[in-house]
């Protein structure tokens, strides 16, 4: 069973700006003033499918990206382009992972201790790629 589709939402992300620094599941810093922008995601959930007697490879993954700066308007701004980078994923097949449809499913925002933050939830379905 192939979970590792996150190194590919890590590049996805990653490839939106130069700028952006980019964390699997929790960004923790030891300066009180955070590096902006930046963007956190995490896998929330991975539903793999069966038949009756056997694993059929594919797995719907929900994943959770939240993109963070002291500056509303380039949250927002970052935020469209990593939706239009995780999108840009539907069908596109890897040496070991295919991806199926990938949608937009929630997206939220918010303003913490001088940032702002959005939140944007993703369905994401694989199929396994065996050699």
């Amino acid at each position: 069973m192939n979970i590792s589709i996150g190194k590919y939402i890590y590049n996805a992300i990653q490839g939106v700006s130069e700028s952006l620094h980019v964390y699997p599941v929790i960004a923790t810093f030891n300066d009180p003033q955070p590096p902006t922008p930046f963007a956190v995601y995490q896998r929330t959930s991975a539903e793999p499918d069966y038949t009756k007697s056997l694993f059929t490879g594919l797995i719907r993954h929900n994943y959770s990206v939240t993109v963070v700066d002291d500056n509303y308007s380039n949250t927002v701004t970052l935020a469209q382009q990593v939706v239009d980078a995780l999108l840009a994923l539907s069908h596109t097949r890897h040496e070991d992972i295919s991806f199926g449809q990938v949608i937009m499913t929630d997206l939220t925002e918010d303003f913490l201790d001088g940032l702002f933050l959005q939140t944007i939830q993703f369905e994401i379905n694989t199929k396994e790629i065996l050699p």
